[in-house]
């Protein structure tokens, strides 16, 4: 995904090297939808089993309609 410029942290386009730490906001532009993370825990300092909801926390998601449905379109 960072090779095709879809990440971004803190607004800044991501490499896939990019380290990122606590109060990071990340962003993941998928086709359909674009999410919004919040670095919650440094992963440096991992050093037991973690869950992802003690890592990061979503800050918001956004459905991105798709311009091809025919069906819901008004076409009178």
């Amino acid at each position: 995904m960072c090779e095709n410029g879809s990440v971004f942290v803190n607004g800044l386009e991501a490499k896939p090297a990019k380290e990122v730490k606590l109060g990071d906001h990340i962003t993941l532009n998928f086709p359909s939808r674009i999410i919004d993370l919040e670095v919650l825990s440094g992963f440096s300092m991992i050093s037991r089993k973690i869950l992802p909801e003690e890592l990061y926390r979503v800050v918001s998601e956004t459905r991105i309609p798709s311009g091809g449905d025919l069906w819901s379109e008004n076409l009178s």
